[in-house]
């Protein structure tokens, strides 16, 4: 387990950064809401539960504008919800084509974040929810393996 220090010095080395209380509650809870109507199955390829790569144009105007102005992004690429619990646990090591992606924990009662993989190293950045992730999209990562209760998060990656 990383300690306090490892990981402020690991996020800075990565350029992982983190930003809390990103929404309102009602906001937040609105986006939960609606995620949850199109959450679907899109088979093997898609680990867990996941929304279609065009969510945004789902979403409330003013939310997403709000994900915007955080992370200073003027265009985005894809943007989904992506949902695990323990009986849908996986780990799937994957990096994203695109300058960044921001991961979003729209509910992550657990509190864990992401697991990256730097060369032989795992390491896990803990997140809670209402905050956003945002990291270089080539860096590998992947849902932590021990989430138990039911996760939602958003993710939203730029162009290249």
């Amino acid at each position: 387990m990383l300690n306090f220090l490892s990981k402020l010095h690991i996020k800075h080395k990565y350029g992982i950064k983190i930003y809390e209380n990103v929404l309102s509650e009602e906001e937040r809870v609105e986006l939960l809401n609606l995620s949850k109507e199109h959450l679907e199955d899109l088979g093997n390829s898609y680990p867990g539960l996941q929304t279609s790569p065009n969510f945004w144009n789902q979403m409330n105007p003013k939310v997403l504008k709000t994900f915007m102005n955080v992370v200073g992004y003027e265009t985005i690429s894809k943007c989904w919800v992506n949902y695990t619990d323990g009986e849908m646990g996986y780990t799937s090591w994957h990096a994203h084509e695109s300058k960044n992606t921001s991961v979003y924990y729209l509910d992550n009662p657990e509190g864990r974040g992401t697991i990256f993989k730097v060369g032989e190293k795992v390491f896990q950045i803990d997140s809670p929810t209402n905050s956003l992730m945002v990291i270089p999209g080539n860096m590998i990562h992947s849902v932590p393996e021990n989430v138990t209760q039911p996760r939602y998060s958003l993710v939203i990656d730029t162009p290249k």
